[in-house]
């Protein structure tokens, strides 16, 4: 019998830390009322319409309309995900605030909601706003109606700035029917983050089962801009979306994603890095090291396109940079001396402030071109 070469040669093998996951926000939820037999658990999910129309061979018209638009999409996330939205005691749906948070505290990873099949009244719309802006996460809602007092009711959210909000007007369809802006939705949280290049803006894009609405004019259009609603009308030959903004005009589809895509990358970067080390010394060493970390998500954010190659800093004077520097890399990270942290934050063990300026990369919308001749 052999001796085992364990007494000489000692190999140990320890498995990958386990590491928390980024958020992923390729995540469209329809939240429909209806199917309650069929929506057994908190949600489904589905890689083709196919497979969706076997679970729902009987889904009506508004319900069976959203999922053939998410999936005529050509760059759209892999899955479209369908939550039950509950009934009360009387058979209308719940509140769509209500839906979000059932399916929230089972589910906290989706990341668009959609509601279809049900016309939300001004006060649900607005409850379901605010729960939506203070839960990180997007929702999508069309719009059918774009009167005087509807437009009065968004004014009103818009003045709110409820920024996490997509409003895409579309008078083609009826009200209560298909969800038009799962379209633009998809097209939005298709963006791959790891990849080069792959920031997008909403503005001329083609939405795939949607009809262009073409009763939209100048006039209509100023309003709807003006309160950062959506439409997809025609421009000379061409159906396109404009302009891209969420609810508010306070920022674009794509930054509101891409800056949620940021906190998120940062926050899962510091934290698994941490905790795969034995420790971090709390020394200006130690904070360089956890800016290392920071950085790599940054460079990240300018390899995919959300942050500029360069620009100038308009914010206030930060450690070395004062209004008006030339940012070389788009970015600059500022970490505040160790020395200057208190003795009760030295005693519990925290990293001094670290601030990050950092100039998003823009789009271009429109452009005025002159053209002078002569002879």
């Amino acid at each position: 019998m052999s001796r085992t070469i364990d007494s000489v040669i000692s190999v140990t093998v320890n498995p990958p830390g386990d590491v928390v996951s980024a958020a992923d926000f390729g995540t469209v939820m329809i939240f429909t009322p209806g199917y309650p037999v069929l929506l057994t658990d908190a949600y489904q999910k589905y890689s083709t319409l196919k497979a969706f129309q076997a679970d729902f061979p009987d889904a009506d018209n508004a319900l069976l309309g959203t999922a053939e638009i998410f999936f005529e999409q050509t760059s759209r996330p892999q899955y479209l995900y369908v939550a039950p939205w509950d009934t009360d005691s009387s058979g209308d749906a719940v509140p769509l605030a209500e839906a979000y948070a059932t399916l929230n505290a089972v589910w906290d990873g989706w990341y668009c909601g959609i509601p279809v099949g049900v016309k939300l009244a001004a006060d649900e719309l607005k409850e379901a706003c605010a729960w939506i802006q203070a839960s990180a996460k997007i929702q999508g809602i069309t719009l059918t109606d774009i009167s005087a007092s509807t437009l009065a009711e968004i004014k009103e959210l818009a003045e709110t700035q409820y920024y996490r909000t997509l409003l895409l007007a579309d008078q083609t369809l009826n009200d209560p029917g298909p969800s038009s802006v799962i379209s633009a939705a998809a097209l939005l949280c298709s963006i791959n983050f790891s990849a080069s290049d792959s920031m997008l803006t909403l503005k001329f894009k083609a939405l795939p089962g949607v009809t262009s609405d073409t009763s939209i004019d100048d006039t209509i259009s100023g309003k709807l801009d003006d309160l950062g609603i959506n439409y997809y009308t025609d421009f000379g030959t061409k159906a396109m979306m404009a302009e891209g903004w969420m609810l508010g005009q306070v920022y674009w589809a794509d930054e509101v994603i891409g800056l949620d895509w940021l906190k998120n990358k940062i926050q899962t970067n510091v934290f698994n890095n941490l905790s795969l080390l034995k420790k971090l010394s709390q020394s200006d060493r130690g904070v360089r090291t956890l800016c290392g970390w920071i950085d790599k998500v940054m460079l990240m954010g300018k390899n995919n396109g959300l942050f500029a190659d360069g620009g100038y800093w308009e914010g206030d004077n930060v450690g070395a940079l004062s209004t008006g520097d030339y940012l070389e890399k788009g970015y600059y990270i500022y970490p505040e001396p160790v020395a200057n942290l208190s003795a009760d934050d030295k005693k519990n063990r925290k990293c001094p402030p670290i601030t990050v300026c950092a100039i998003l990369d823009g789009a271009m919308h429109s452009a005025q071109i002159t053209v002078n001749t002569g002879r």
